[in-house]
C-alpha cells in the first residue's frame, strides 16, 4: 500500500509538472500542428502513467481520466478549441491543470435558490448512492453462493455506482480547490426516454461533451459537403461510439495488460447503430403523429442499457477477476486506514 501511495504521489507531481509545460511553453505555438507537436511528450507520458499502478482502481481511472480524457483534452488546446482557446479563454495554470487532469468543466452561476436547491439533492442523491455501493461491495463476499449472471448483475452496479461516487467526490474537490462549481455528470439517467437522451443529454455528460468536440463536431464538419448533413450525422454518431469503445477497450487493457476481447468495443458498436436506428424512426414516427408514451419508452430504453451493459460492459473485468482484486484491495485500504489511526491514537 505504501509502495501504491508513493507512485500516486509521483505520478501526480508528473502531471502538474507536464500539464505546467503545456501552460506555459505549448501555449506560445501557434495553434494547430506546431503545438500539438509541442505537447506529445505530454500525450505520451499520460499514456503510459496507467502502467505505473498495480492497483485495479488506479489503473482504470488513470486509463480513463489521464491517458483518454486528459489527452484529448489537450487535442482541444492544441487546436485553440473551447474550454480551452488560448484567445478567448480566462483559465489561471491551476484552472488549466485541474480542468485538463480531472473529468470537470466549470460551468456558469446559478441563482441562490437553484443552487441551494440543486446541492439537497446532490446530498440526497449521494447519500443514497453510498448506501447502495457499500452493499453492492459487501454482496461480493458471497460470490461463490452466486450465479455467474448475478454475479456479473451486481458488478456492473458495483461499478457503475463507484464510478458516480468518484465523480462526485472529484467535483466537490474541484469546488474545494478552485471555488468554482462544476457542470453535473449525470442527469437521472433513468429518466431516459431514449438511447439519444441517455447517451447525449443524461449519462457521463463531460465525456460526451468531449466526444462531441474532439470526434463528432470535426466529423460534421468535414463530411456534410460530401455526404449530405443527413448521412454525416449518423456516419459521426456512430463513429464517435466506436472511438468511446476504444477508448474504454485502452483502460482495460492497463488492467489486464492482456489483448481485449473486444466485448466492450462491441457494447459501444451496438448503441451507436441502435443510435442511428432510432432517429431515423423517430423521425419516421414523428410524421406519421405516432409517438410512444414516456414511460413505455423509457422502461425500453433503461432495460436495453442494463441488459446489453450488463452482458457486455464488465465481462473481460470479471474473467480477469477483476473483481476479486479489487476487493482484496479495498480490504487493504481498510486495513491500512485503520492502522493509521490506530497510530495516531496510540500515541495520544
Amino acid at each position: 500500500m505504501n509502495d501504491e501511495i508513493r507512485s500516486f504521489l509521483k505520478v501526480w507531481m508528473t502531471i502538474i509538472m507536464s500539464l505546467s509545460y503545456s501552460y506555459l511553453v505549448s501555449s506560445r505555438f501557434p495553434k494547430g500542428i506546431m503545438r500539438f507537436l509541442s505537447l506529445i511528450p505530454v500525450i505520451l507520458t499520460f499514456l503510459l502513467i496507467p502502467m505505473i499502478f498495480s492497483s485495479v482502481a488506479l489503473q482504470l481511472f488513470s486509463g480513463i481520466f489521464i491517458a483518454w480524457l486528459a489527452n484529448f483534452k489537450l487535442l482541444l488546446f492544441a487546436f485553440d478549441k473551447q474550454p480551452f482557446s488560448t484567445s478567448s479563454s480566462s483559465l489561471s495554470l491551476l484552472d488549466f491543470i485541474l480542468n485538463t487532469s480531472l473529468p470537470i468543466k466549470i460551468k456558469e452561476q446559478k441563482s441562490h435558490i437553484t443552487k441551494n436547491i440543486n446541492d439537497l439533492k446532490s446530498l440526497v442523491y449521494f447519500t443514497v448512492n453510498v448506501g447502495f455501493w457499500f452493499l453492492m461491495v459487501h454482496s461480493h463476499k458471497y460470490n461463490e453462493y452466486m450465479h455467474p449472471y448475478v454475479i456479473r448483475v451486481v458488478y456492473t452496479f458495483h461499478m457503475t455506482l463507484g464510478t458516480v461516487l468518484i465523480l462526485r467526490l472529484v467535483a466537490l474537490m474541484a469546488w474545494f480547490l478552485l471555488g468554482k462549481e462544476v457542470e453535473q455528470h449525470f442527469d437521472n439517467p433513468h429518466l431516459s426516454t431514449s438511447l439519444q437522451n441517455f447517451w447525449g443529454r443524461r449519462w457521463n455528460l463531460m465525456v460526451s461533451n468531449i466526444l462531441r468536440s474532439t470526434i463528432d463536431e470535426p466529423i460534421i464538419y468535414h463530411l456534410t459537403p460530401l455526404l449530405g448533413r443527413r448521412w454525416a450525422l449518423h456516419f459521426a454518431s456512430v463513429t464517435t461510439f466506436l472511438v468511446s469503445g476504444l477508448m474504454h477497450e485502452m483502460a482495460y487493457y492497463y488492467v489486464k495488460r492482456e489483448w481485449p476481447t473486444w466485448e466492450l468495443l462491441c457494447f459501444f458498436t451496438i448503441h451507436g447503430f441502435c443510435v442511428a436506428i432510432e432517429v431515423e424512426v423517430k423521425k419516421k414516427a414523428l410524421k406519421s403523429g405516432r409517438k410512444l408514451r414516456p414511460i413505455i419508452s423509457t422502461f425500453l430504453t433503461v432495460g436495453f442499457v442494463m441488459v446489453t451493459g450488463t452482458w457486455l460492459i464488465y465481462a473481460e473485468l470479471i474473467q480477469y477477476g477483476a473483481d476479486v482484486k479489487e476487493m482484496e484491495e479495498l480490504m487493504a485500504l481498510s486495513n491500512y486506514v485503520k492502522h493509521i489511526f490506530h497510530n495516531s491514537f496510540s500515541f495520544y
